[in-house]
């Protein structure tokens, strides 16, 4: 009996029994539930939840804990004189040709200091009295955006995953950092093109 004519008779016994619709109510269900909390659950790269043969708990980046990224971030602002600014780009989505990009690689001090590996996004670090106050500007995650660029971590997700104090839509960076920039002393600027941290004030 070949296994076309095997499930063709398997689908006339439900059929034939009423059975077959409850099976693919209960079934589809049971899919919908799935789908549902793997959405719930996607970041833009590997996480502790989605990849425990990858990460261990509490570590951000393999091998590197979300407490060692914060050690980093603190060491950095301390060395800034008090009220200092410092912002960090991520780098740019490069295309190969047409639609294709190149395989996505961070910014070198942006990825040193969070460990976060999407683009269009930026991070702030603010000296407020020797404590480092971390802000991350991020694109929030949608259905459609998701459809042609995978999944995204998102605001929500961000804060948890990389210990910052506040997260922001990318969108927002314009008034928000024109905001931070205008009560900081000092303002530094991490030059994608030179690999620098400039001071710009």
């Amino acid at each position: 009996v070949s296994t076309q004519s095997t499930g063709s008779n398997f689908n006339q016994f439900f059929h034939m029994f009423g059975l077959r619709t409850a099976w693919q109510k209960k079934f589809g269900s049971l899919l919908l539930w799935r789908k549902a909390r793997f959405y719930s659950r996607r970041y833009g790269q590997p996480h502790q939840s989605t990849h425990p043969h990858l990460l261990r708990h509490g570590e951000v980046t393999v091998g590197i804990t979300a407490s060692e990224y914060a050690r980093r971030r603190r060491e950095l602002v301390q060395a800034l004189p008090s009220g200092s600014l410092v912002i960090f780009p991520a780098a740019a989505h490069r295309i190969m040709t047409n639609d294709i990009p190149y395989v996505y690689r961070q910014n070198t001090d942006f990825f040193y200091l969070c460990g976060f590996q999407e683009p269009k996004s930026l991070i702030a670090l603010e000296n407020r009295n020797g404590e480092c106050f971390f802000s991350m500007f991020v694109q929030e995650s949608s259905p459609q955006s998701e459809t042609w660029d995978g999944p995204l971590t998102g605001v929500e997700r961000a804060k948890e995953a990389f210990g910052a104090d506040k997260v922001y839509k990318i969108e927002d960076a314009p008034r928000v950092l024109s905001d931070m920039i205008n009560k900081a002393p000092k303002v530094y600027f991490n030059s994608i093109e030179t690999d620098k941290v400039s001071n710009i004030s």
